[in-house]
């Protein structure tokens, strides 16, 4: 700037000399600009002096809307459910489908009826399972389940649990007297009166405790094996059963009556085992009422939950092991509504393993050694995206939740959503008779086990398959 004492000619010029190069600066482009207010800068700094200056901004792309991608498991590639797309464009949004799904959740009583671990009002904190006999048919009458109680005969027998425990006893007492009851009548009768004063169940529980041991029936081969209190096997001896079904062939020569064979080795009904485990195994369940158990928790939100979360569906699928206990989890996969893989984890069991049950879960001894979690740190982490109005999924779901340890109540089960009248309750389609007649896909067809993403993928495929039945949406 010139000093105040210049001659005011030269201010002049030199206004004018300014002028003209801000007319020379907005006629060049930015590019060609040598002024040294843009010498030596970058393009990322001349970009910033450019919006600085009021330039006119780049054209910019729009960003493309988010596409769910692909999913590889196992080596297999999953694309994303075409359903899901379908019946987004009819629902507008994810929380009104979910809101949709509401619809088929399977209600109370029957989650009780079905073994779904619950917890009655009668016994605040404390959860419960019912299981019935597998002798107690059930019908369904006017869209509900019911139960046919078997009739009573007053004549029957008593019937104690373990029965083979008081005959040895009972076969050990009356030889020890045997000498005494034949020489007399007299003998007979004290023999009568004390017995009579000692029921059968008394001297049953006695023998129990004293023992210390328990029955459990092998759900392969329906065989009674008897464990200590501390978790052992008394019960030493391998279990010869087929792991096949049993079904109903229909052949062109006419027969008595039907004829069925195991898929795994087709022999009859009355063959012998075609596979040997090294003992015997139970589910963890028995018949009747199972309670109070431990270690069941709530799904709850650790967190508060977004509105745009509230509405939610995931499906589930759990892969167990055998131990001493029953059934323990040893993988648990999650799916969203989407196909997307939002939770997978292999898990150890708390008891030492009887039988890993490969053929069926895929699991093996090396996947539970490095990595796996225990059950109550997938918990906290099931807790961190579920909360108590979140939609399960699954085929069967009542067994996944024993495993996983969890109450919760609002469940859809595939299995109960496509019962047909002529398949009643207790007996249920399987998942990949489901998948073949209604999705035409054939899944567990490997020979290493389930794979929980597929199992649970198609069990989310089932229920959008559903939705667009009722809405007689085309799904091909």
């Amino acid at each position: 700037e010139p000093d105040s004492g210049d001659d005011p000619g030269l201010e002049t010029n030199s206004s004018c000399g300014s002028s003209s190069d801000s007319n020379r600066d907005t006629s060049l482009p930015s590019s060609a600009n040598s002024s040294p207010r843009t010498k030596g800068l970058s393009r990322r700094q001349r970009k910033n002096r450019r919006r600085d200056d009021h330039s006119p901004p780049d054209n910019k792309k729009k960003p493309k809307p988010k596409r769910t991608k692909a999913v590889v498991v196992n080596h297999k590639v999953f694309e994303p459910i075409n359903l899901y797309g379908r019946l987004l464009t009819s629902f507008t949004s994810e929380q009104r489908l979910a809101m949709y799904l509401r619809n088929y959740t399977v209600k109370h009583p029957l989650l009780i009826a079905l073994g779904y671990p619950v917890e009655f009002p009668d016994f605040p904190g404390q959860t419960y399972i019912v299981k019935d006999s597998p002798k107690m048919p059930w019908y369904k009458c006017k869209g509900t389940y019911h139960t046919i109680k078997s009739r009573l005969d007053a004549n029957a027998r008593e019937f104690v649990p373990g029965s083979e425990y008081y005959d040895y006893k009972s076969d050990h007492d009356s030889g020890q007297g045997s000498g005494n009851s034949s020489d007399s009548s007299e003998g007979s009768d004290d023999s009568l009166s004390s017995s009579s004063s000692r029921s059968k169940s008394d001297r049953y529980l006695e023998y129990i405790d004293n023992q210390a041991c328990q029955t459990r029936s092998c759900v392969r081969c329906d065989k009674n094996f008897h464990i200590t209190a501390k978790n052992t096997y008394l019960t030493k001896e391998k279990c010869t059963y087929h792991w096949g079904k049993l079904q109903r062939v229909i052949t062109p020569v006419k027969h008595n009556g039907p004829l069925y064979q195991y898929m795994c080795c087709q022999g009859s009904s009355t063959s012998p085992g075609c596979t040997t485990g090294r003992c015997h195994v139970w589910n963890g369940v028995k018949s009747g009422f199972n309670g109070p158990l431990e270690g069941f928790v709530y799904i709850h939100s650790r967190k508060p939950v977004p509105l745009e979360e509230y509405h939610r569906a995931y499906a589930l699928d759990c892969e167990m092991c055998y131990t001493v206990e029953g059934l323990e989890l040893a993988k648990v996969t999650v799916v969203g509504m989407d196909g997307r893989l939002v939770y997978d984890t292999f898990v150890k069991p708390a008891n030492d393993v009887v039988d890993y049950n490969t053929r069926f879960s895929g699991i093996t001894a090396k996947d539970l050694k490095n990595g796996a979690k225990t059950l109550k740190e997938v918990q906290k982490d099931l807790m961190e995206f579920l909360h108590a109005n979140t939609l399960l999924i699954g085929h069967g779901l009542e067994n996944d939740l024993r495993a996983l340890k969890i109450i919760h109540n609002d469940c859809i089960d595939t299995s109960i959503l496509f019962q047909s009248q002529t398949n009643v309750l207790p007996k249920r389609h399987s998942l990949k008779y489901l998948s073949a007649c209604l999705l035409n896909k054939e899944i567990q067809c490997g020979s290493n086990g389930h794979n929980s993403y597929e199992d649970a993928r198609t069990a989310m495929e089932l229920v959008l398959y559903r939705v667009c039945m009722d809405f007689g949406l085309h799904s091909n």
